[in-house]
């Protein structure tokens, strides 16, 4: 997308929520209804404590709740962190959250877990650099400094391949 479509694709979800706003918040609503149904019925309260912070990463990621300089701003905002964020929430939910909910703190210090735990976060950190990429026109516009941005699309690019490298390297290290 280039800055022009993702605003035109915007402003068209935009417009779709304003036409429907009953349909919007009823689907929300359920939405919501559904996680806390899950979250009381089906999930232990180990698990609940663990996804409080990382739920809190990700609400601040997109909602302004970090101060800085007298204005609150959102995580994504945090020069260089966008990236950072996204890999570190993701390898703790698809990783470290499935193990602690049926096991104690104890559990995540075995070396094989901290291995698929770092090769996840190596992962989708390479593999979201080329959406940073694709999108540094309009994070430039909106002035949101990430990778690409600060190194350039380049050395981006190295850093990306050096992050991969290290999720092949650490698979044959766990497989060897």
């Amino acid at each position: 997308y280039n800055h022009r479509e993702k605003e035109e694709k915007f402003a068209r979800r935009h417009q779709w929520v304003e036409g429907h706003k009953m349909l919007f918040y009823t689907v929300m609503t359920l939405a919501a209804a559904g996680v806390i149904f899950s979250l009381i019925f089906f999930v232990n309260a180990n698990t609940i404590l663990w996804l409080l912070p990382i739920g809190l990463v990700s609400v601040a990621y997109s909602v302004p709740l970090v101060p800085s300089r007298g204005k609150w701003i959102r995580l994504r905002d945090v020069p260089g962190i966008k990236i950072f964020l996204i890999s570190i929430v993701l390898g703790l939910t698809t990783v470290l959250l499935p193990i602690l909910s049926g096991n104690d703190l104890t559990v995540i210090c075995e070396p094989a877990i901290l291995f698929v735990f770092f090769r996840r976060v190596l992962f989708i950190f390479a593999i979201t650099v080329p959406f940073d990429i694709r999108d540094i026109d309009y994070d430039m516009e909106k002035k949101i400094k990430t990778l690409p941005i600060i190194l350039g699309i380049k050395r981006s690019k190295i850093v990306a391949i050096i992050a991969l490298s290290l999720f092949i390297l650490l698979g044959l290290i766990q497989y060897l």
